[in-house]
Formats: C-alpha cells, sequence, structure tokens
C-alpha cells in the first residue's frame, strides 16, 4: 500500500473516529439535559412543599382552635375565615411556581398590583399564632405600589418575616419594613419602589452571601434560615430562591446585607407601577 493509501486510511478512521465522538457527546448531552430536567422538577417540588407548608400549618392551627372551642360561633367562623384564605393563599402559590417553571405558553392571568402597605397586611395575617412572635414596625410611603403580581410579593413579604422570626435570638423578632418611591432611573421610566425588610438576628453568615438565593444551600442560623437540618445547621435557601425568582420575573431584584448594628437587611428593589390615566 502506497503512502497515499496509509494517509487516506488514517484520514478514514480519524473520520469514523470523529463521527464516533460525536455521538457519544450527543448522547452525554441528552442524557445531561434529562438530569437537569430531574434537578428542575425536584427543586420545584421541594419549593412547592416549602410555601405551602408555611401556609397550611396557620390552617391547623386556626381549625384546631374552633375544634376545641365548638360552642363559640364566633372563633369558628374567624377561623374558617382566615383557613379559608390561606387556602386560597397556597392554590396561589402553586399556580405561582408551576407559572415559572413553564418554560412556553401562556403565563396565567396576573391580579392588578395592590399597594405594598395592604401587601404587608396581608402576608402578617397569614402567620397566623406566629404573629405574636414579631414585632412589626413600618415605614412605608402612602400610595407606594410596585408594578408586580400581588400575590408574589405578599409571598416572598411574609417568607422574609418567618425567615426573621426563625433567626431572632429572642423570643420575640423586632422586624422593620420600609418602602419608598424613588424617581424615575434609565431602568424604568415609571421610576422604582424599594423595599427594605431588617430583622434583629444575628445577620448572614460569613461567606454565604453570594449563596444566599441558591436552592439547597446549608448554614448556620441567620435571617435567611429555612428550617434546620439533623446536624444542626439550618437548612436556607428555598424559600429566598423562590423570592429571587418571583422577585426578577417582574423585573426587580433582590439582595441581603448584614447591617452595621447586627441583622440582616433585604432589599427589593421594583418597578414602581404607572399611574393609570
Amino acid at each position: 500500500m502506497d503512502r497515499s493509501a496509509h494517509a487516506q486510511l488514517d484520514q478514514d478512521r480519524l473520520v469514523a473516529r470523529l463521527d464516533s465522538l460525536q455521538l457519544t457527546l450527543e448522547r452525554m448531552s441528552a442524557e445531561i439535559d434529562r438530569l437537569s430536567d430531574l434537578a428542575s422538577l425536584g427543586e420545584l417540588s421541594a419549593m412547592i412543599a416549602h410555601e405551602v407548608r408555611n401556609l397550611m400549618t396557620p390552617i391547623a392551627a386556626y381549625t384546631g382552635s374552633a375544634l376545641n372551642r365548638p360552642a363559640d360561633p364566633g372563633l369558628a367562623r374567624d377561623a374558617l375565615t382566615h383557613a379559608a384564605r390561606n387556602a386560597i393563599q397556597a392554590v396561589g402559590v402553586t399556580d405561582s411556581i408551576l407559572d415559572l417553571a413553564r418554560a412556553a405558553g401562556a403565563s396565567m392571568e396576573e391580579q392588578a398590583p395592590r399597594p405594598v402597605s395592604d401587601l404587608l397586611d396581608a402576608a402578617i395575617g397569614a402567620l397566623a399564632d406566629r404573629q405574636r412572635e414579631v414585632c412589626l414596625e413600618t415605614d412605608i410611603e402612602p400610595g407606594c405600589i410596585a408594578a408586580i403580581d400581588p400575590s408574589s410579593l405578599q409571598q416572598t413579604l411574609m417568607n422574609l418575616v418567618l425567615n426573621a422570626i426563625d433567626a431572632s435570638r429572642d423570643q420575640q423578632a423586632s422586624v422593620l419594613v420600609s418602602a419608598s418611591t424613588q424617581a424615575p432611573c434609565s431602568t424604568w421610566n415609571t421610576g422604582s419602589v424599594v423595599i427594605e425588610v431588617k430583622d434583629d438576628g444575628p445577620g448572614l453568615p460569613e461567606g454565604i452571601e453570594d449563596e444566599l438565593f441558591d436552592a439547597f444551600v446549608s448554614g448556620p442560623g441567620c435571617g435567611s434560615g429555612a428550617g434546620a437540618g439533623g446536624d444542626g445547621r439550618r437548612r436556607v435557601g428555598l424559600g429566598l430562591a423562590l423570592c429571587k425568582r418571583l422577585i426578577e420575573r417582574a423585573g426587580g431584584t433582590i439582595g441581603a446585607a448584614t447591617q452595621a448594628d447586627g441583622g440582616a437587611c433585604f432589599t427589593l428593589t421594583l418597578p414602581a407601577q404607572a399611574p393609570t390615566v
């Protein structure tokens, strides 16, 4: 076999080898996509379970109180009212998360934005018995409305307050929620709404700031707590990961930092609702 024939044979072998590698890469890519879909499904399921549990726990408390005092119709009426409200909110949470997970298709119809003060009141009202665990102060500009689906902002505020309660070093957490409308900027011609949620807990764990809004991040108890693990380390990130998605879906941002005097400060920046004409 002459040199040119050997060269052609080597080239054919190389082409065949490259074709084989290409097929292997395609199979690996398909497997990675499949595993990624499964991971996303697992994360989504955990988020749904986490958020719905936050809402279903007060329902159990409300109905339990009513059952323990069957001769009190006023209590039964209030318990059913609160339970129904939380159940509706739980349905809204699952709808919001599933909406986020959709890669395509029509998104669900959103409700008209509502004042931040109203949504904070609704978030606190959904906490049921845990309301007594927080001393809430507010500094909210009257008429302050962010351009975001109200259930998304209500859920975010409820998560942040719950996290502050879980992280509090005292029996009662101290939380300050402020909100104001800022002047128009290059990002939004309508201006922006800045909401801050400050607590008196231990602040953020050192070195976790960059991962705080990722799902399934572990760290010691802090203002981002979402439940304790069996090893005593606090599981963080489930509620905050959802908060991040809800806020970013509305075009906003969410960040966190430890305050100079201790405690965590979460800052939400959202487009302001355009005035109606």
